[in-house]
């Protein structure tokens, strides 16, 4: 079937897809609703382009506009829709995404969601087909499960839709953004699972379970011999090679979860498929017996891993439902790190209960872990619709009354007023949206640290991949290596030193919010001049390995070539 009626889809160049814009979800969705005969495109709205997307919008008279909504996008979100509701009023505008999915009705009901007609809810293959039949048809939209809409009577939540079970039925999703790019992006994104078993209170994953009827699958992988096959034809056609695998946990559900990561990557290896990827864990799933799994992981290209930490305090896991202790967190740090595999993780510093004991322990922590990286000092609790955390808020009476109107993750109170000062200096250090809406317009230093945190170890790990054996190159890329980690023990000190003095002050009841206003500037400064020396450092090592007969630019490369791919 060919259609006249055309989508669009907006993806929002907001928080983390500043650095990648791929949206593997948007590429499922154009791959089911081509697959339908139905045109599409992609158009990635910036807060600099509006009037240039609009314009596109114009030329490519779409009856059908889609976003994908988090809390980090959705006021430039509402901005955006507004100015296409007064220029194209009888387009549609749906939204999609986590917050879609866990709180549509309070979405449309939202000031944020004023522009919204209707909202999917849960996995949207299925649903979109349907929804657009029945907008192209001018079909009332009633019996579509998992679809709120909005209509002249008010709003109303249509039953809800079952996950897809088999997601090897699914096709491959397109890949408009990357090509629109012209592959100059950080990597290809690729989804291998879907759900998660674990039920942490301030994510809304877990409540998905509420989303569908009982007997259903939650977590749900793709086949390790579809995975392959997908990656397989990604290098083929883009001759790529850095994917990030964007499952809620990679290795989920533990034993089994574990001998299909197994396949996967002995699969990539059986393939000749050199590349590199990331992926994320839990670590309570990974224990000492698990060296050599993880060692076939690194040697199938693994580099870099997320693991949701969340706290270096016990109390404050159990205060989240973790799964994991602190010892577990400690064991899967020291066991990726001896693979030299990277380790991010998420953590939540400061959240409605925090104590200061629980924020001594989390400074402590990461004094021993990611020391370096001061924005792990400083993370708030982001509340999201249907989490368990937003219920207790609500009950406890902490939640703003506004969150209904505006679902800022902010909106909440803390038991101790000072902490919550202190947990805001701490983030206007980095300017009054960030401190308000996490909101950052241009990266300060500190943040850009993060990437170049993450840069800095790529160069190491893969020239130590090619060139690690050889003695000559050995000496000189550990040597580098100690100067990065002397000028990361410098920055971890002086994180937990500004940390630990703001919290005795804290404690002893004088803490004023120009401790940290006042040392912003000097704190970006520090990092860029330690950014800065490290940069110099690197310049002389390459010089350094090129002048003894080795390619360092081999490492840079995204193309997959057969002679300079992985080497486990």
């Amino acid at each position: 079937m060919n259609s006249s009626f055309r989508l669009t889809f907006i993806c929002l160049m907001d928080g983390d897809l500043v650095m990648n814009p791929e949206h593997v979800g948007v590429g499922y969705l154009l791959a089911v609703l081509r697959r339908e005969g139905y045109e599409c495109n992609v158009l990635e709205l910036s807060r600099n382009n509006h009037e240039y997307i609009l314009d596109r919008i114009e030329e490519f008279n779409p009856g059908f506009i889609g976003f994908s909504l988090m809390s980090v996008n959705k006021k430039h979100a509402a901005e955006f829709g507004r100015k296409i509701k007064a220029r194209f009023k009888n387009t549609h505008i749906c939204a999609g995404g986590p917050i879609a999915t866990y709180g549509a009705d309070k979405l449309l009901n939202s000031e944020s969601g004023d522009y919204i007609d209707s909202a999917v809810i849960g996995e949207g293959e299925e649903t979109i087909v349907h929804l657009v039949r029945a907008l192209e048809k001018r079909m009332p939209l009633k019996g579509i499960h998992g679809v709120c809409y909005r209509d002249s009577e008010g709003i109303h939540v249509n039953p809800r839709r079952g996950p897809v079970h088999d997601l090897d039925s699914l096709p491959f999703p397109d890949r408009d953004q990357f090509e629109n790019a012209g592959g100059n992006l950080e990597y290809i994104r690729i989804s291998t699972s879907r759900g998660c078993t674990s039920r942490c209170t301030f994510c809304s994953a877990p409540n998905v379970t509420n989303r569908y009827s009982k007997g259903m699958k939650v977590w749900r992988g793709r086949s390790s011999e579809n995975i392959v096959k997908e990656i397989k034809y990604l290098v083929d056609k883009f001759n790529f090679n850095t994917f990030d695998f964007v499952d809620s946990t990679y290795e989920d559900p533990g034993h089994i979860g574990k001998k299909r990561i197994k396949e996967i990557a002995e699969g990539i290896l059986e393939n000749d498929l050199r590349i590199y990827y990331n992926c994320c864990m839990q670590a309570m799933n990974w224990k000492n017996e698990d060296k050599e799994l993880l060692k076939l992981l690194a040697k199938s290209g693994l580099e870099k891993v997320l693991v949701g930490i969340e706290s270096g305090s016990d109390a404050g896991l159990k205060h989240w439902d973790k799964r994991s202790d602190t010892e577990d967190n400690r064991r899967v740090i020291r066991l990726l790190r001896e693979q030299n595999i990277y380790v991010a993780f998420g953590f939540i510093m400061f959240h409605p209960h925090s104590t200061l004991i629980e924020l001594r322990e989390n400074t402590q922590f990461l004094r021993e872990n990611l020391g370096h990286n001061l924005r792990r000092f400083g993370t708030r609790l982001e509340i999201y619709p249907g989490t368990v955390i937003e219920g207790v808020l609500r009950q406890e009476g902490l939640l703003h009354s506004s969150y209904e109107d505006t679902l800022d993750c902010l909106a909440y109170d803390y038991v101790n007023d000072d902490i919550k000062t202190f947990a805001n200096a701490f983030a206007s250090m980095f300017g009054e949206e960030y401190e308000k809406d996490l909101v950052i317009n241009q990266e300060p230093p500190v943040f850009q640290f993060e990437t170049f945190d993450i840069v800095i170890h790529t160069y190491l790990s893969r020239l130590l991949r090619f060139y690690g054996e050889d003695s000559n190159a050995l000496e000189v890329l550990e040597e580098f290596k100690s100067y990065v980690k002397e000028v990361y023990e410098e920055l971890t000190e002086f994180n937990f030193q500004l940390m630990n003095t703001g919290l005795d002050l804290l404690e002893k009841g004088t803490f004023t919010k120009e401790y940290f206003v006042n040392q912003g500037s000097y704190i970006n400064k520090l990092y860029k001049e330690k950014m800065d020396s490290i940069q110099r450092k690197q310049m002389i090592t390459s010089r350094k390995l090129m002048k003894m007969g080795f390619d360092v630019s081999i490492i840079n490369s995204k193309k997959h070539d057969k002679k300079i791919g992985v080497k486990g």
